[in-house]
């Protein structure tokens, strides 16, 4: 495997983000860490907005950008895994298009990433609504170094990819490590298979990633909708898949488990035939150490 520049490949998948991307591009722009940073913008098929003009003229003379427009599939997990293929930094960061970061968060977290020699580093999180401006939920650790799967996702708020940064080799080197297509929680699967494959994991405080939330984000469709819940019973599926070949402990695999119930527990109410195979998958790969 050819060696790659040290760096950060940053992949922002854009869909319909002309209201919030000038200030995720602002962001990204300003990075402390900028002559290291490559940014990688892939444009969904489907955008119908000007998401697309606003790409191609406030990136004219910013370095090291590329911007990808497949035309073959959609969705942020299919964008993701295609944005994979053409990184060429030693490490891989993502950023949504509607959300930005402090000026300093991707050095902070290579930095960390070099002194340690880690896989992943994590930084910390920001919930913003976007009718006030609220700060309504912070996530942020102590530094700390971890080497189990089950420490890891003990501390985890949020299953997200987005506030980490990760190794390229690792991803390039193990093909689970890819994002869900065509479904919601399509993040889930990378951030699980990534973790249990890392060798060294460090959370990195200071520095935030600022997610916001406004009635027309994808994460905020309705756990009642149809697609909700069957997109959260597949994606679950994939995840015990995955926990099924892992040599780790039951209760690392708890941890995996109880991180993703928040919504994965509505793939149990798409049908009771759905709610009793989901509930006996659980029991056969954790045993009964798991109480449902």
């Amino acid at each position: 495997m050819a060696d790659f520049d040290k760096g950060i490949s940053i992949i922002i998948p854009v869909y319909n983000a002309e209201k919030y991307i000038h200030k995720c591009m602002e962001s990204l722009f300003a990075q402390t860490f900028k002559k290291n940073l490559e940014y990688i913008f892939v444009l969904d098929k489907n955008s119908t907005d000007s998401s697309e003009k606003i790409l191609d003229n406030e990136t004219k003379n910013i370095p090291n950008v590329k911007i990808l427009k497949p035309k073959d599939n959609s969705g942020a997990g299919y964008n993701r895994n295609t944005a994979i293929e053409h990184v060429s930094k030693d490490y891989i960061g993502f950023c949504d298009a509607d959300d930005w970061l402090d000026s300093d968060f991707f050095e902070r977290l290579y930095d960390y990433s070099q002194i340690y020699n880690a896989d992943i580093a994590v930084g910390c999180t920001s919930v913003v609504d976007e009718q006030t401006q609220a700060e309504f939920s912070k996530e942020e650790f102590p530094f700390s170094i971890e080497y189990t799967p089950g420490k890891v996702f003990q501390k985890l708020k949020w299953n997200t990819v987005w506030d980490k940064i990760y190794r390229t080799k690792l991803i390039k080197e193990n093909k689970e490590i890819r994002f869900a297509e065509n479904i919601m929680h399509e993040d889930n699967i990378f951030l699980i298979n990534a973790v249990y494959k890392a060798n060294k994991i460090i959370t990195v405080p200071g520095s935030y990633y600022y997610w916001r939330k406004y009635p027309e984000s994808v994460s905020m469709i309705s756990t009642e909708s149809e697609k909700y819940r069957n997109d959260a019973y597949i994606a679950f599926n994939e995840i015990l898949d995955s926990l099924e070949n892992m040599d780790i402990p039951a209760i690392e695999k708890i941890c995996i488990i109880k991180q993703t119930m928040p919504w994965a527990v509505e793939g149990f109410k798409t049908s009771e035939t759905a709610h009793e195979y989901l509930k006996d998958r659980i029991q056969k790969i954790v045993g009964t150490h798991f109480a449902y």
